[in-house]
């Protein structure tokens, strides 16, 4: 089996116990499946890593509140494919393996946290917006772009959050008629049926993409090598093959790989085809 040097590497970290010292593994046999969605909710998955010590393998399942970095690549040279919280660490072997595996889940650490506020009637919408993002921040959420100018109008009746930052978040989109969701810890906001930025990735064979794209009902379904350029959920992708020229906007994408296995594809599907 060709593996073509692929290489992933590991890291362990903690985003709100600054005295935990983030620990890289490489060198290792990893495997992943990892599944993101445009919906506002928490992304999941799992990363398993082989043969780790005894001791250290205890140590994060004794821990709470840890954090991945997973980075893939060929020939040393990586990408970063997920930056999640945890959910759960196991271990369990399997013949002559040891294999510890972290379950995923986006934005967890931030997205359980309360956000209790009211406002009164006719408060911007671009208000309320600006005091949740703040608190994101705060709970350790990147939010690369200024989303507040996509906020716009007052909300005519009394408005409360009250619960988690995850319900929040998710009247916050009706009210505002926008996508609102976290992807590797990041804040993602963008207008219904619209991509969240201005980047566009382009997908051939010579790029990457693997076989056609299968024509579904409502949209297509592709799968790539993972080299293809970094995909995710609301990133626009222009798929070029004999048959499909077109853009897509995923709503669904799986990060499948195995530094010793034959996975190493990103898997895609969305219901929306049209131009950019």
């Amino acid at each position: 089996m060709k593996l073509f040097n692929r290489v992933a590497r590991l890291t362990v970290f903690s985003r709100s116990d600054i005295s935990f010292a983030p620990l890289l593994f490489e060198g290792f046999r990893i495997s992943f499946n990892i599944e993101y969605t445009e919906k506002l909710k928490k992304n999941t998955g799992a990363i398993s890593i082989y043969n780790l010590s005894s001791d250290t393998y205890r140590f994060f399942q004794e821990q709470e509140k840890l954090s991945v970095i997973l980075e893939c690549g060929y020939n040393n040279n990586y990408n970063k494919i997920a930056d999640c919280d945890v959910s759960l660490v196991s271990t369990k072997r399997q013949g002559v393996d040891v294999i510890t595996t972290f379950k995923l889940a986006d934005g967890l650490n931030a997205l359980n946290l309360t956000f209790n506020k009211t406002y009164s009637a006719k408060i911007p919408i671009k208000k309320m917006a600006g005091d949740l993002i703040s608190r994101l921040k705060e709970a350790g959420v990147s939010v690369a772009n200024d989303f507040k100018n996509l906020f716009s109008g007052d909300n005519n009746n009394s408005f409360s959050f009250s619960g988690t930052i995850e319900n929040a978040l998710g009247k916050l989109s009706s009210v505002a008629k926008l996508d609102i969701s976290i992807t590797n810890n990041e804040l993602i906001v963008s207008e219904v049926e619209k991509g969240f930025n201005n980047e566009v990735v382009l997908l051939t064979k010579e790029t990457g993409l693997i076989g056609d794209v299968a024509i579904k009902d409502k949209g297509v379904e592709f799968t790539c090598l993972i080299q293809a350029g970094l995909i995710y959920p609301k990133k626009l992708v222009k798929i070029t093959t004999n048959t499909f020229d077109n853009y897509v906007l995923p709503l669904k994408i799986t990060y499948q790989g195995d530094t010793k296995g034959q996975e190493w594809y990103i898997i895609g599907s969305t219901e929306r085809t049209g131009k950019k």
